[in-house]
């Protein structure tokens, strides 16, 4: 019978790691699912390293159907400056303890596809958008089952 987890990758056939396009400097991410795929997420990761301007920043999670707002999360600890913190989301969420606040975690929604032309991006308080020397997403990568548009 197997697991969830076994079930979804015979169905979707591939899970990969899918790398996602760094922003420059002072921008969000903002990646948008390719033509003919569908995907869905079950890991996401980045880092944001900030800036000396002080000031807490407080990074949100939003996918979209292009257009429409389908899922937001709020993450839930602000980030101070000259600080990197890697942010991680999992369908398969807990939370452990980082008394150093160096990893953040968050939930994905469970079973969740995402369409091509869905985006995923971040919003981003007070988020030092100085070319060169401000706030940076690196590292950013997403884990996924994909699939053919084509095979639904």
């Amino acid at each position: 019978m197997g697991t969830a987890q076994e079930k979804d990758s015979e169905i979707y056939n591939i899970t990969s790691t899918k790398t996602i396009t760094v922003p420059a400097v002072g921008a969000e991410i903002s990646y948008t699912v390719p033509a003919g795929k569908f995907w869905k997420v079950i890991g996401l990761v980045a880092t944001l390293t900030t800036s000396a301007t002080v000031n807490n920043r407080v990074t949100t999670f939003i996918f979209t159907d292009g257009t429409n707002e389908i899922y937001r999360n709020i993450l839930r600890t602000n980030q101070t400056a000259s600080h990197a913190v890697k942010l991680q989301g999992s369908q398969f969420y807990a939370l452990p303890s980082d008394t150093a606040n160096t990893v953040e975690y968050f939930p994905l929604p469970y079973n969740f596809a995402l369409g091509p032309g869905y985006v995923i991006s971040t919003s981003t308080a007070n988020l030092d958008t100085t070319a060169v020397t401000g706030d940076a997403y690196t590292a950013i990568f997403a884990i996924v089952y994909e699939y053919d548009t084509v095979t639904q």
